[in-house]
């Protein structure tokens, strides 16, 4: 395979803010804790050194989670699970939804880059152990984010029903696994996949275990460790903040003020926070906390409850308040000893707007790592583009820019008049210099000349450029599926392609090919050819 690299800026696909944070711009320097350098790690640890977690009920909670879960733990998972005991262990994370088969490919990038900066620290701090965690959002309930998956272009579709994502009874997965074994092929690694995927997906109870089950037998080799945070024992250490949450609405004050600073400074805000970040969670189902007058109800009145009935569930069933998306890092860095956090610049958005809230709770930002991110380009691929001359910048233009490109390239000067346009420029103004000497009042209709020449140019061009096409049918109709098939549905490949086609092709060396290729410091967009 062959790796090269463009600036993030150079796709076009992330933000202004996500580009200045990466560039360390002054403007966004207010908005984190720690830069996403080595020294910024450095001074993670020191301070995570001063925030101690309850070591003992995270990996309680772990290990019963890995037993519940029916999945035997590999043996370096194993080993990371029990440095979780230590004082000096200290994680790093990246969360997700439970996406049916992982989901879009940057899933799987996401949780390499966590197996990767874990190491990477490791070398630099050996004092010092760092484990890699991906902390599993089970309590979503935005069934229609995680239902499908697209496998070769085809989307394969859950009826999940309702209810938050960890507690989604699977023995409705039946029909999607045969829809997919039809697309898989019989070779060796397809029938390994597809018995995976029934021992997974088939054999648990719900999409928790399932997904649990599924991402330790593709990482977990690596040391990868699995967490559902909705755990009573868990929940527990975070009744105080949601207690005063409750009280003093400090996230929403908190984080507005950021916002207002975010707009100030020419960026736009991820998420609007609510007096109530919190979620109630009843039956499998999840509903929204609102303010009343004398308590607090659910969203719609479902439930209502006094202050008396809030004070009860905090100290029988912490496990029924579920945080919301500007709840959830404050509830992360509350239980686990994590130093930095994995995203994608969605994400890292929405973290930059919390520094004021973690600091009045007397807690610093992890450090925030832009999640990695590639493009996937087979040799067929890879073919027509050297073909036709394609830069890997150029890859991120739109079809009909390549096209023009490519088609001006075998066309030549025949399909541009840029250098008449510049003779009758000069022409024209020459001609309104001299008339302006003796009639001003007819410069306005020599411009108008000009103008007309300028669109007669424009139109010829345009009919030249349709007849290159239709001559180089062949080719315009290659550069278009090429540009389908490394942006699908317009959009990253990494967004919407799952990771089960690469997985035919390369077996579980496709994830060691991205390990071994993977440095999330460096900051850059990795392009890879596979031969």
């Amino acid at each position: 395979m062959k790796v090269t690299h463009l600036s993030y800026k150079q796709t076009g696909f992330f933000s202004q803010l996500i580009a200045d944070y990466l560039d360390e711009h002054a403007n966004v320097a207010p908005l984190y804790s720690f830069p996403f350098t080595q020294q910024g790690f450095e001074k993670a640890i020191a301070y995570r050194q001063t925030k101690p977690v309850n070591h003992a009920a995270l990996v309680s909670s772990i290990e019963k989670q890995y037993k519940q879960g029916n999945t035997t733990a590999g043996s370096l998972t194993a080993v990371n699970i029990a440095l979780l005991k230590e004082e000096n262990t200290f994680t790093i994370v990246t969360g997700h939804q439970l996406c049916l088969f992982t989901g879009p490919l940057y899933l799987i990038y996401k949780l390499i880059d966590t197996i990767t900066l874990a190491k990477q620290l490791k070398a630099w701090y050996p004092q010092h152990n760092f484990v890699p965690v991906y902390w599993m959002h089970t309590e979503d309930g935005d069934v229609e984010e995680i239902n499908h998956a697209y496998v070769f272009g085809k989307k394969l579709s859950w009826d999940a029903g309702q209810g938050t994502a960890g507690t989604l009874p699977t023995a409705t997965l039946q029909p999607v696994i045969d829809e997919l074994a039809g697309v898989l092929g019989d070779s060796e690694t397809a029938k390994e996949l597809l018995a995976l995927l029934k021992e997974s997906y088939l054999n648990h109870t719900n999409l928790a275990d399932t997904t649990r089950h599924f991402v330790n037998a593709l990482l977990g080799a690596y040391g990868l460790v699995i967490l559902d945070p909705n755990v009573r024992e868990l929940k527990a250490a975070f009744i105080p903040f949601i207690k005063e949450e409750l009280k003093g609405f400090n996230a929403y004050q908190k984080v507005n003020e950021t916002n207002t600073q975010l707009t100030a400074s020419g960026y736009g805000a991820q998420v609007n926070p609510r007096e109530v970040n919190l979620f109630y969670i009843n039956n499998g189902q999840r509903y929204r906390l609102v303010k009343t007058g004398d308590g607090f109800a659910t969203a719609g009145s479902e439930f209502i409850f006094t202050q008396s009935d809030i004070d009860k569930l905090l100290t029988e069933t912490p496990e029924v308040f579920s945080p919301n998306v500007v709840l959830r890092p404050l509830y992360q860095e509350v239980i686990l000893p994590n130093i930095c956090y994995v995203g994608g610049g969605g994400e890292l958005a929405y973290w930059l707007q919390y520094k004021a809230f973690f600091n009045h709770y007397g807690y610093e930002l992890p450090v925030l790592a832009l999640r990695s991110s590639y493009m996937l380009i087979d040799s067929a691929q890879a073919s027509r583009i050297e073909k036709f001359g394609f830069a890997d910048a150029d890859l991120f233009e739109k079809a009909d820019v390549l096209v023009k490109h490519y088609l001006h390239n075998t066309g030549g000067a025949e399909l541009s008049f840029d250098a008449e346009r510049s003779e009758a420029a000069a022409f024209f103004q020459n001609i309104a210099t001299k008339t302006a000497l003796n009639d001003p009042t007819l410069v306005g209709s020599i411009e108008a000349e000009h103008k007309k020449l300028q669109n007669y140019l424009a139109g010829l061009e345009a009919k030249l450029l349709k007849a290159q096409k239709t001559k180089e049918e062949a080719a315009v109709n290659q550069i278009r599926k090429l540009k389908e098939g490394l942006f699908p549905n317009d959009t990253l490949q990494e967004r919407y392609a799952n990771f089960i086609p690469w997985y035919l092709k390369h077996g579980a060396g496709f994830f060691k090919a991205i390990a071994e290729h993977n440095t999330p410091t460096a900051k850059q967009f990795t392009l890879v050819r596979f031969e």
